[in-house]
């Protein structure tokens, strides 16, 4: 008697959930991997932002021996009093909302306040990227 082997193709059920699950695990964890670098580099980006803006404002304060004012806010960097703009647009934070600008700033009125309300943002909250004052 020859016993016919039956020749196997292709995959079991079983075989198909392991791989797919395997493969899910591995794409969840690239996932929150590549998510946390990019809210990351979004932070440090607005930060690098807010540094460039300060550099403008001390620009500003020599030309014009003060900082603007709250209520002029950051767009006289744009559109100062008189001469040339300080810089050609006002960059927004990295999650495109506007930076937040205050002169006298909080922490000593001879400065200002110059900061992102960060990814969720809403103000005065742990996730504010940090304020840069002027140094």
């Amino acid at each position: 008697m020859r016993r016919h082997k039956r020749k196997r193709r292709g995959f079991t059920l079983i075989e198909m959930l392991v791989v797919i699950s395997i493969i899910g695990v591995v794409a969840a964890i690239i996932g929150v991997n590549v998510m946390g670098a990019d809210q990351g580099a979004r932070i440090d980006t607005t930060a690098t932002q807010i540094h460039q803006v300060g550099g403008a404002l001390d620009v500003y304060r020599l030309k014009f021996h003060d900082y603007p004012s709250t209520a002029e806010g950051l767009e006289v960097l744009v559109k100062p009093p008189r001469g040339a703009a300080i810089v050609k647009t006002m960059p927004r934070d990295a999650w495109d909302r506007p930076l937040r600008y205050a002169y006298p700033g909080s922490r000593d009125p001879s400065t200002f306040d110059l900061f992102s309300n960060g990814p969720d943002g809403v103000a005065d909250t742990e996730d504010d990227i940090p304020p840069r004052s002027a140094e």
